[in-house]
């Protein structure tokens, strides 16, 4: 299946889903109004900044004010919703890409939107590479505008994941950003966008709103008028304000949440945690004894992760069912063959592991309880974690538990953040608890993982156990050669076993998706009953645009209630 295909049949869903773009009857009788309150991440006071392309500019830029050509509902599959474009191709040969822009989108000055403003913008982080956080310009030749609302990239080389680079890069309006002198210092303070909240009504260091955008091209939408982002700093400060039913939209971590939120409300305080990226423990291939194969399956195999989720992580987290890197996010990946297979090395079997530690050597040589390496050596596992990250900490205390019951000396190793990073980017550990990584496709994960390109003196992505084989090369590379879905999911599978086999990492869980949300005055939440978008609120979550689309003020007659999709 190609992936002009994929669009389309995203098209379609798109349009099952939400009706989209014409309006259904529920969705004309849905109350217009509302200022939703959202925090969405931890500050002490906002910045004007409305660069979409600064490192520091507020999250709110993307997707609201600068909306991409098209969004993944990674959570449907990683099926495409059409935005800015309606559809896109690939050449024969994969080394150019065809987009077709949405007509009558106009920007919310009243100026149309068209391809030079998607040209314009392409050229323009060339021409200022700082301006590229996203790697573009690594495999972007040109862009060439073919009509006024068609624009080819032409590719360095063959590439079938450069739509996701593109399609959800923001887009800015060429008569603005013409006559910026040095876009990589401009804040953008008063933005022109094509997206539904481009207004900024109120602006303090304590507090800003984002109204809609007079000339959206969604019909009829968005059903709310403004978005409200109160400055906060930490879970403690934000549950106050969300016990006091002030905030609509958040994620933070809540011990006992089902006490300690829902039961003050349990009408309208509801949550969600589906999962999001994996969290493993990273092995360093390159040290003793870490660099055994058979060594790193014995220590997969001691570990109970259900136990462990069901203590470190109060129960939010989803176990990593299997040792292929893949958590349930990326369920729809899965190879059945794989799994079962390989899925000895991720189930708890303390006493195998302890019977293959025995063949290999590691023994209690001096009777003081632990194993000592083969030769006689001491053994001992230092663990690195980040100090303060709690979830993270009683994982790791519970995991060096477990090895020390299979008679391996193991300790925890808490860090400071950056301390904890430059271990793991210089290879100077031995463990280490690290997180995954979420894309359209676990090609990304799989590329951060295991690509040579990335193993230098500084360990880039997730290359951290720095393991690669001429087989994981040659995997990632055809991924890029062909769009069909039936082979990319097919090269998916054997790196799923390479993994399994390899034992680079050992998956611990699912990290959740942190997302809390009060219904009092507003509808259309995602759910786990009706799970249409990842639910977050955080920028990395594109589908949040598609989120704040779906929700409405809740109106006062029950029978107009009927859900927009």
């Amino acid at each position: 299946m190609r992936k002009s295909t994929n669009i389309l049949l995203g098209f379609i869903a798109t349009l099952l889903f939400f009706m989209y773009p014409h309006r259904s009857m529920a969705q004309e009788e849905r109350p217009q109004g509302g200022t939703l309150v959202a925090i969405c991440e931890h500050t002490q006071g906002w910045t004007r900044n409305f660069n979409p392309f600064l490192q520091n500019a507020l999250q709110t830029a993307k997707d609201y004010i600068f909306e991409p050509l098209v969004v993944y509902n990674i959570i449907g599959g990683s099926y495409i919703v059409p935005r800015l474009a309606t559809k896109f191709s690939y050449s024969h040969d994969l080394t150019s890409i065809t987009y077709s822009l949405r007509q009558g989108v106009q920007w919310s000055d009243g100026m149309p939107f068209d391809a030079d403003d998607v040209v314009y913008t392409f050229e323009l982080i060339q021409r200022f590479p700082s301006l590229d956080r996203s790697g573009i310009n690594s495999a972007l030749e040109r862009v060439v505008k073919l009509d006024s609302h068609t624009v080819r990239f032409e590719l360095k080389e063959p590439d079938s994941t450069i739509e996701w680079l593109l399609g959800e890069h923001p887009i800015v309006p060429e008569h603005q950003w013409r006559d910026i002198e040095n876009p990589a210092n401009f804040t953008n303070p008063n933005p022109v966008g094509v997206g539904p909240f481009t207004e900024i009504k109120e602006f303090s260091s304590s507090s800003y709103t984002q109204c809609r955008n007079p000339h959206y091209w969604d019909l009829g939408k968005p059903f709310i008028d403004c978005m409200k982002f109160p400055a906060m700093h930490g879970n403690d400060t934000i549950l106050a304000e969300l016990l006091k039913g002030e905030v609509d939209w958040t994620g933070i971590f809540i011990p006992d949440i089902e006490a300690t939120y829902v039961q003050k409300n349990p009408k309208h305080f509801h949550y969600w945690f589906p999962p999001n990226d994996n969290i493993s423990l990273y092995l360093n291939t390159t040290k003793q004894p870490t660099d055994h194969l058979a060594f790193r399956r014995a220590l997969s195999m001691s570990l109970d992760r259900d136990n462990i989720v069901q203590i470190a992580t109060y129960g939010y987290a989803t176990v990593s069912k299997y040792p292929t890197g893949l958590g349930e996010l990326y369920k729809d990946w899965y190879d059945p063959e794989v799994n079962a297979a390989v899925g000895n090395v991720g189930k708890y079997a303390p006493e195998a592991a302890q019977r293959l530690l025995d063949e290999l050597g590691y023994q209690d040589q001096n009777g003081d309880g632990f194993r000592e390496l083969p030769d006689g050596s001491p053994l001992t596992l230092k663990v690195g974690v980040v100090q303060g990250w709690t979830d993270w900490e009683a994982a790791v205390r519970m995991v060096t538990e477990y090895w020390q019951e299979i008679g391996i000396h193991a300790e925890r190793e808490s860090l400071g953040f950056q301390e904890w990073l430059e271990e793991l980017q210089r290879g100077e550990f031995q463990v280490s608890i690290g997180w995954g990584n979420i894309s359209q496709s676990p090609w990304r994960y799989y590329y951060n993982l295991l690509s040579k390109d990335l193993m230098k003196e500084r360990a880039a992505g997730l290359s951290w156990p720095r393991w690669t084989s001429p087989e994981s090369e040659d995997l990632l590379d055809a991924y890029k050669l062909t769009t069909n879905l039936e082979e990319q999911r097919r090269i998916i599978g054997k790196l799923q076993r390479l993994i399994a086999d390899n034992v680079p990492l050992i998956p611990l869980f699912s990290n959740p998706s942190w997302y809390q949300y009060n219904d009092t005055r507003f509808v259309g939440w995602a759910t786990a009953d009706n799970p249409y978008v990842r639910p977050m609120c955080f920028h990395e979550n594109r589908e949040r645009l598609l989120h704040v689309l779906n929700l409405s003020l809740r109106p006062n007659d029950p029978s107009l209630m009927a859900p927009a999709n």
